[in-house]
């Protein structure tokens, strides 16, 4: 990138796929995760699910937010890709 940095992170949870318990127990390490990188400044969400754009919302710049829903709507403006997913999937 012409000298520059760029990182993604992601947490990837194995569990079983069929089992209500392993499911519950995943989406709560899930969110305790999520909840500490989000005290870290400088992050941006990735696809995330909806009860994160909800919980961050108050934390997410707003020039961040307008800048993903512009994007979004270049690239999907029937919102036809992943509708109801992330900042501009509303």
């Amino acid at each position: 990138m012409f000298g520059g940095h760029y990182c993604v992170a992601r947490t990837n949870i194995n569990f079983i796929k069929n089992d209500p318990n392993e499911i519950k127990t995943a989406r709560k390490l899930l969110k305790e995760i999520h909840a500490v990188v989000q005290e870290l400044d400088g992050v941006v969400m990735y696809k995330p699910p909806k009860w994160a754009v909800h919980t961050y919302h108050d934390k997410t710049l707003p020039a961040t937010s307008d800048l993903i829903r512009k994007i979004k709507q270049l690239l999907d403006p029937n919102n036809i890709m992943n509708p109801g997913q992330g900042i501009g999937g509303d």
